[in-house]
């Protein structure tokens, strides 16, 4: 134990100082409060419904209602977005089976697409 130098022997001792006060703070009991009458209220408060004096903008049943039909409305402006494709889809289903069965060689004009371009001799259709 020579070998320890007395800087060595000091930083150990604070060392275990600070361990043994950190524990000891943490598992001190903490200091007896006198019952007060904030304490009895909040006490009352947990074990029945007392109401709290304030000015509420809106209450639960309003806030309620109004959750319920922002609900709706999304869901119905889902609903219409959701038919509105499909009977756009429906439409240029139904252009297609009449370009075919009549015969023609390309689909109507206004089922082609913008990205669909031919390269034929540097001419585009």
């Amino acid at each position: 134990m020579d070998c320890i130098s007395s800087a060595n022997v000091k930083t150990i001792a604070m060392y275990k100082y600070l361990s043994n006060a950190t524990v000891n703070s943490l598992t001190a009991a903490p200091p007896a409060a006198e019952p007060s009458s904030a304490s009895a209220e909040s006490a009352d408060r947990a074990t029945a419904f007392v109401a709290v004096d304030s000015t509420e903008q809106f209450n639960g049943s309003t806030l309620l209602v109004a959750a319920y039909i922002a609900l709706w409305a999304i869901l119905m402006a889902w609903l219409w977005l959701l038919w509105s494709k499909n009977r756009g889809l429906t439409a240029r289903l139904d252009a297609l089976e009449h370009a075919l069965h009549s015969g023609a060689s390309a689909p109507p004009s206004s089922l082609r697409t913008t990205a669909t371009t031919t390269k034929t001799e540097g001419v585009q259709p």
